[in-house]
């Protein structure tokens, strides 16, 4: 199923089996399509700039956010850059693309800028008439982490979950996109917010050569590190109970059953 987004790409979606990004020419050294939409510096996700939790209580509208979540949002600094990154991309997660929030601030030099987030998977799309519920801000949760990115860059994957029924895999995906990396899930919302991934142990050398080490980590002098604000479980087969079909990922992981399984290209 194909979406427009804000600025006219194309996205492929579907997110029982959902193929989320955009193709771009311009991928520097790094040759592998490189697409803004999943590319949520995992720094986003720790409440330094914005508090999740702060934005659970109301309406996902201009007017119904907090005090402190508006301040976030209009600050023109670094952590005001981290907090309408993670902005827009919590709108993406839940938000369907019929549905949009604007607001507009203002930089140091005092120029104007106009923000129109607009919605793509919707997970959620309850969010912008009413508070975020307990089922929401784990499904939210689940595609934020799956969409961060260590390096910066975005990947085409295929989100997908056995059991979500707001989109259908395709044909295409799961002939395209065979390689499970691992699941993520947890709770950015709460008042102990935490966020949770879990590799697979047969991909973890092709999620690394695509630049996606949320899930499978990456190699540092003391030993193997993971991703800001995400916490590993390890391998996926001890952490999670697996659906009996290969191809549509984890049914359950940890204490939870909102989890996303991300499938990269081979």
């Amino acid at each position: 199923m194909m979406h427009r987004a804000v600025r006219l790409l194309l996205i492929v979606t579907a997110l029982s089996g959902c193929i989320v990004g955009e193709q771009e020419d311009d991928v520097g050294e790094f040759d592998a399509p490189i697409v803004a939409p999943n590319a949520l510096s995992p720094n986003a996700l720790t409440p330094n700039a914005l508090t999740p939790n702060a934005l659970t209580p109301n309406a996902l509208t201009p007017n119904g956010v907090a005090g402190a979540v508006t301040t976030a949002l209009l600050d023109p600094g670094p952590a005001g850059e981290m907090s309408r990154m993670f902005m827009r991309y919590a709108v993406s997660c839940a938000f369907t693309p019929e549905q949009t929030f604007r607001f507009a601030w203002t930089d140091l030099v005092d120029e104007i800028h106009d923000e129109e987030y607009r919605g793509d998977l919707g997970l959620a799309p309850e969010w912008q008439t009413g508070p975020l519920p307990l089922a929401g801000q784990e499904w939210v949760t689940a595609c934020l982490a799956a969409k961060a990115n260590h390096y910066g860059v975005s990947v085409l994957i295929s989100l997908r979950n056995p059991a979500h029924t707001v989109l259908d895999v395709t044909t295409m995906e799961l002939s395209d996109y065979r390689v499970r990396e691992g699941a993520f899930w947890g709770n950015l919302f709460s008042s102990s917010p935490e966020i949770h991934s879990c590799y697979d142990e047969t991909s973890i050398e092709t999620s690394r050569s695509l630049k996606r080490v949320c899930a499978a980590g990456y190699s540092t002098p003391e030993g193997p590190a993971f991703c800001t604000g995400i916490q590993s479980a390890g391998s996926c087969a001890a952490a999670c109970a697996a659906d009996s079909d290969p191809t549509m990922g984890y049914t359950r992981c940890g204490s939870g059953d909102r989890v996303i399984t991300t499938y990269l290209r081979d």
